[in-house]
């Protein structure tokens, strides 16, 4: 009995302490467990979750049906959504919901809730910072191998160095302008 209370003191300790949110319902869909995480991102304290139905804690459709949908899950499977959600604040959550055995053949669910919103928000930074700087240097290359282009046909320039600098001049500006052209396209993918 020692030994099962140290080990169950231990499992406590490291859920309590997990950034992510963990919250575990019965197959009645009501509150076994939470961690001060779960009800940090949930806006709730602990005895507004504990007993009380998914639908009254979660407050989203999406987060209720992957907590419904868990109990059709193999033990071994695990689903995962991402969410954007606006109680208590908005924030976009990475949810992971899997089934846990319980007595008499009963399966629990739990979800993992994992608050990805700075992350979501700084890979929007980027790609508008990729988006503004690929555009910004677009024109001026534009116009750079349009002059370059006029000049290798002038007349004027026929000594042999002319010719050969505005040739190099040019191939350096069309490179700039793929590297711009992939620089958008990485952004995209």
């Amino acid at each position: 009995m020692v030994e099962l209370e140290e080990e169950r003191a231990k499992i406590v300790a490291i859920v309590e302490h997990l950034v992510e949110g963990v919250v575990a319902f019965d197959p009645k869909g009501q509150v076994l467990f939470s961690n001060p995480s779960a009800c940090r991102i949930l806006g709730l304290d602990t005895q507004q979750l504990q007993g009380r139905s998914v639908w009254e804690v979660l407050r989203n459709k999406e987060l209720a049906e992957l907590v419904e949908r868990c109990q059709e899950l193999a033990l071994d499977e695990t689903q995962c959504v991402e969410i954007a959600v606006h109680v208590p604040h908005p924030m976009t959550l990475e949810v992971y919901g899997l089934p846990f055995p319980l007595a008499n053949q009963d399966k629990g669910s739990v979800i993992v809730l994992h608050d990805v919103t700075q992350l979501r928000r700084l890979e929007q930074v980027r790609a508008e910072f990729i988006d503004n700087v690929s555009h910004e240097l677009r024109t001026p290359l534009t116009v750079l191998v349009g002059y370059l282009e006029t000049l290798s046909d002038e007349p004027s320039l026929e000594t042999p160095n002319n010719r050969k600098f505005v040739h190099i001049a040019h191939q350096h500006a069309e490179r700039l302008s793929r590297l711009v052209d992939d620089l958008r396209s990485l952004s995209e993918i």
